[in-house]
């Protein structure tokens, strides 16, 4: 069973088992949800300060190959919560675990946000990269303004 997380300007669904907690840090607020069994875990930053998406991403990566060396990452680009997104796929080895995990940033009109998730692989079959996969996707700004149908963007022109 699901549940959805929905405060500080983001909703997102989750297993509803999982404890989720926020800690706001500056112009920074962290939402993260953990695995009952803490064989995962996902971190949302809200970064208000609106910094570049892939900046974001390399910040994160840089911090991982500090602590794993043998750390391997792969470019990825999607779309989340209707936003390209940014970011890398990972895999690296501890304590004879390997540990995957995926790193996404995006910017919208009021913050940027950067999606991480890592996991152990388990012994129990569950499929957590599927699982964070519907997590990512469901993500979105829950205090975005709505679109109108026939708005354009910025130096874009309509033709009769």
């Amino acid at each position: 069973m699901e549940t959805c997380y929905n405060a500080h300007g983001i909703r997102f669904n989750h297993p509803a088992d999982w404890e989720i907690d926020s800690t706001d840090d500056g112009p920074r607020t962290i939402v993260s949800a953990t695995d009952p069994t803490g064989a995962a875990f996902l971190f949302v930053t809200l970064d208000a300060d609106r910094h570049a998406p892939d900046e974001l991403v390399d910040e994160v990566l840089r911090t991982l190959r500090e602590e794993y060396p043998t750390l391997d990452a792969y470019p990825v680009l999607e779309t989340l919560g209707g936003v390209p997104a940014v970011g890398q796929d990972f895999e690296f080895f501890y304590l004879d675990l390997i540990s995957s995990g995926f790193v996404r940033a995006f910017r919208t009109a009021r913050r940027s946000i950067l999606v991480y998730g890592q996991w152990s692989d388990p012994d129990d079959g569950s499929d957590y990269a599927a699982l964070f996969d519907a997590i990512r996707h469901s993500l979105s700004e829950s205090d975005a303004p709505p679109r109108s149908p026939g708005r354009r963007g910025p130096g874009s022109s309509a033709r009769s």
